[in-house]
């Protein structure tokens, strides 16, 4: 890994004021979405290599580079990268077809701007708690406290059980977790999304769910305009459009890179409809994914009544979608 770091390090561009490093985390999706698609559009059996070589691919590089560099911007430069590369297909490619309707567009582009909606509101304030850099100036211009003598009211018995964060100083609740991504406390901490580069905490955690499943209807909806369109479709129950025949769609460049378009935006939309699934699943429990691991799967059946935080499941689901925040967290402002 040291040998990879050295490597990464020394991609610099010359400038008049000094080298600038290039960040290829972030620049190598913007190339490599675009010419994966281009490749995988020459025929089927590179639509078929391609799409199952692409998964292992990312998961090999995230064992060997981002397991080491969590904070790397890799993946949310592939979900950027990728949406913004569908939607210039879809706008640009399909609708020269003539085949799309101005009302089917429009309420295409109206699933994303609510998406848009939330996603803007998840990347507020998770619920953060405990900042490293708040401890700082808190004691700034403090005599500093003995040591050895409990400076944050660190105990014997909340530091040995997982109460105590010894990076932000502060005595944790049962379900605060720490973030190594982000350096901080959060408050009812799920998970840190590598796709947004954003931790899902009590804050952003309803938000973050309406914009999972915004998200996979506006993919939904983009992959049927563009397959139907593509392919000849067929007329299900006198209102219902699905591809039928899609035995020329490798006929030209333009109609296979649409093509493998529709197929990635499927595959995007399975992926996330699991993820919205485990997120219904784990709220029903009123668990966070971070307490459902801790758990184990075993132990994480729908409905489990054994559930430490669970008041039932509809009375879980009723407190996740109409508790009120508490609002007693500490923004950027503060530290």
């Amino acid at each position: 890994m040291q040998f990879i770091d050295v490597c990464l390090d020394r991609v610099r561009i010359p400038w008049p004021g000094g080298a600038i490093k290039v960040n290829l985390a972030l620049i190598s999706p913007i190339i490599l979405i675009p010419l994966t698609i281009l490749l995988a559009a020459q025929g089927l059996m590179t639509t078929i290599v391609v799409g199952a070589l692409v998964p292992i691919l990312g998961i090999l590089f995230y064992v060997v580079f981002l397991k080491h560099h969590p904070e790397s911007n890799f993946f949310s430069s592939c979900f950027w990268t990728t949406c913004g590369f569908l939607i210039w297909m879809f706008e640009y490619m399909v609708m020269a077809y003539r085949e799309v309707l101005f009302s089917e567009n429009f309420a295409l582009l109206l699933l994303i701007a609510v998406a848009l909606y939330f996603y803007s509101r998840v990347k507020g304030n998770p619920g953060i708690l405990g900042h490293p850099k708040q401890r700082q100036i808190k004691h700034k211009g403090e005599a500093t406290p003995k040591e050895g003598i409990g400076e944050d009211f660190q105990t014997s018995e909340n530091a040995s059980s997982g109460m105590w964060c010894n990076i932000c100083k502060i005595e944790k609740g049962q379900r605060v977790g720490h973030c190594r991504i982000c350096n901080v406390c959060i408050d009812e901490r799920d998970h840190h999304c590598v796709w947004i580069n954003q931790c899902i905490g009590a804050n952003n955690h309803r938000s973050f769910v309406l914009c999972l499943f915004f998200f996979i209807l506006a993919v939904s909806y983009g992959a049927h305009l563009t397959l139907t369109t593509v392919c000849i479709p067929e007329m299900y129950f006198d209102y219902f459009l699905l591809p039928a025949d899609c035995e020329y769609v490798y006929s030209d460049t333009h109609n296979s890179m649409c093509f493998v378009s529709g197929l990635l935006a499927v595959a995007i939309a399975i992926l996330a409809g699991i993820l919205l699934l485990q997120q219904i699943f784990l709220i029903s429990q009123n668990r966070t994914w971070l307490e459902a691991r801790h758990a184990g799967l075993a132990r994480c059946w729908l409905f489990n009544a054994k559930s430490i935080s669970s008041y039932g499941c509809w009375r879980n689901c009723w407190n996740f979608w109409f508790r009120a925040s508490s609002g007693n967290y500490i923004t950027n402002m503060d530290v």
